[in-house]
């Protein structure tokens, strides 16, 4: 306790119990940091050709200063490419498929490392350490010359703060 004297006046020392309690509002939040690359993993890099494997790697990052939960991602195949089974991985772990497909197409519940499921634990220095990993790969199809291939990603999670949302859009 200590005495506010925007709550109810000065304090006065001759008048025992009239200190008020001292208030402060603490603000903290999570914050979203999504990277999304790819890599051509068997042609050369810089030309995709039909029939390369192109890997998308995601880096979901709470640099807020508050954990976040029920945090999630979703990313459809892009068009004009072809899911490659089985390779979907969570921070080094592979993910069995969903219907053939990868689970992010699903929404896939993430974590930071060592973390519960849902849970990106707050990295405000930004170090990486407590980044989600996400990687899963896909085959060029048959396409024509100049077809762009675009890939774009939908992260989620809440925090004492209320829900945040980021969107992460990659061309290859």
């Amino acid at each position: 306790n200590s005495d506010d004297p925007d709550i109810n006046g000065a304090a006065d020392p001759q008048v025992a119990g009239d200190e008020d309690p001292t208030r402060v509002i603490i603000e903290s939040a999570p914050l979203f940091k999504v990277e999304k690359t790819s890599a051509d993993l068997t042609g050369e890099p810089d030309s995709l050709m039909p029939g390369d494997i192109l890997r998308y790697t995601l880096r979901v990052e709470n640099i807020g200063n508050e954990n976040m939960l029920e945090a999630s991602l979703r990313d459809q195949v892009p068009a004009n490419t072809t899911y490659v089974a089985g390779s979907t991985t969570l921070n080094g772990v592979a993910l069995d498929d969903v219907d053939g497909s990868t689970p992010l197409g699903a929404t896939l519940v993430i974590q930071s490392p060592g973390a519960e499921a849902g849970e990106l634990l707050a990295d405000p220095s930004a170090s990486g350490s407590q980044a989600a990993l996400i990687t899963f790969d896909v085959t060029i199809n048959d396409v024509n010359d100049g077809t762009v291939i675009s890939n774009q990603g939908f992260a989620n999670g809440v925090g004492a703060g209320g829900e945040n949302t980021a969107v992460d859009e990659q061309p290859s």
